[in-house]
């Protein structure tokens, strides 16, 4: 294989490699995925346990869950309705360790 063509080879698997590592990066309106705090870290409570832990307190039926802090800190909002409380219900569940932090009507 000649120089030119190996250069040519090598520059074209760069330029590959390149184009697939920016493809794979996530991205949303305001530039780059970044995950939070409790995606990235071990042993921090999903969305989904959290919104386990509200209705296994509160019973009802999922209607919505947010990001949001709560009392000065990472929280999911989870959203119920119909609740054993006889209204519907924002539930407030810590991102660190699945404590419920607090609730406020609908």
């Amino acid at each position: 294989m000649s120089g030119r063509r190996v250069v040519a080879t090598v520059l074209l698997g760069v330029a590959a490699s390149g184009l697939l590592a920016g493809c794979a990066q996530e991205e949303n309106s305001t530039g780059p995925f970044t995950p939070t705090q409790s995606a990235q870290s071990p042993g921090w409570v999903s969305s989904d346990k959290a919104v386990a832990i509200a209705i296994d307190e509160f019973g009802g039926t999922f209607e919505s869950v947010t990001e949001r802090p709560a009392k000065g800190q990472p929280a999911w909002q989870v959203a119920l309705t119909g609740t054993d409380a006889g209204s519907d219900l924002v539930v407030s569940v810590a991102q660190k360790d699945g404590t419920i932090l607090g609730h406020r009507p609908l």
